[in-house]
């Protein structure tokens, strides 16, 4: 029967040390999770930077300040602040992004653009593997995280 009581007062004090030890690890998870977060959007940035400048720099400026004929910007605070009423647009500016990103454009707001050719006629291609393009689904995430990016220095913050 000691042998017993000596097993049960072990467990219990394991049991409580790795409870003690949890809690002391776990008190530290949320400033972890966050820097971790920070983190993937970092690298998210910095990779959507390298699409951007290989898929996109050449239409919407390498800045993002838009190419006259070619490209609308996507760097300044039009885009924004308003380019989503403009168009009609009822879901986020996030949305947007990725669903022109993946699917392309079909009309130009301007007849101007080099690409409108006209009813039906891409304005800007798709760019997701699934539509046809080049980029896979984090691909297309990350060129909406850099372009998001934009946002402070577009609004003057």
């Amino acid at each position: 029967m000691k042998n017993l009581s000596w097993q049960i007062t072990l467990g219990v004090i394991v049991t409580v040390a790795t409870i003690v030890l949890l809690v002391f690890v776990a008190r530290d998870e949320p400033a972890r999770m966050e820097q971790t977060e920070a983190g993937q959007n970092a690298l998210a940035i910095e990779t959507g930077a390298d699409l951007y400048e290989v898929h996109c720099g050449s239409c919407h400026g390498t800045r993002g300040e838009g190419i006259e004929k070619m490209g609308p910007p996507l760097n300044d605070e039009h885009f924004f602040t308003e380019r989503l009423a403009e168009i009609g647009w009822t879901g986020s500016l996030d949305e947007y992004i990725r669903t022109t990103i993946n699917a392309g454009r079909l009309v130009a707001s301007d007849p101007e653009y080099k690409h409108a050719g006209g009813k039906g006629k891409p304005v800007m291609i798709a760019w997701a593997k699934e539509n046809g393009g080049l980029l896979q689904p984090e691909e297309v995430q990350d060129l909406t995280t850099f372009i998001l990016n934009w946002e402070a220095t577009a609004l003057g913050k």
